[in-house]
């Protein structure tokens, strides 16, 4: 019984080794193609966190623009600015008024 035993475990042995051999080459494959595709996301992701940090920058640098032509234009115009804050302010308070 013992010899049968000694023999099955051989043979499961062998048949076990036959089969990590063969899955080998396909474990390696899956593996090659999964770093891969890890590395190409990780490009894309840090691809589009380059672009949010340019458009951030973008619409900071824009906002500042136009905090500088608005101060300016009051500098120049204050009468006109005010007008136009007077004007803008009634509308508002008419148009939320009309719901």
């Amino acid at each position: 019984m013992t010899e049968l035993n000694s023999s099955l475990d051989s043979a499961a042995h062998k048949a076990y080794a036959a089969s990590a051999d063969t899955l080998r080459p396909v474990v390696d494959h899956l593996l090659s193609g999964m770093h891969q595709a890890v590395e190409r996301l990780a490009d894309v992701a840090a691809s589009a966190v380059d672009r949010a940090a340019q458009s951030g920058e973008y619409l900071k640098d824009t906002q500042a623009q136009a905090v500088r032509g608005a101060r300016g234009y009051v500098r120049e115009k204050p009468l006109t600015s005010v007008g136009v804050a007077v004007a803008t302010g009634f509308l508002l308070s008419w148009a939320l008024r009309q719901r």
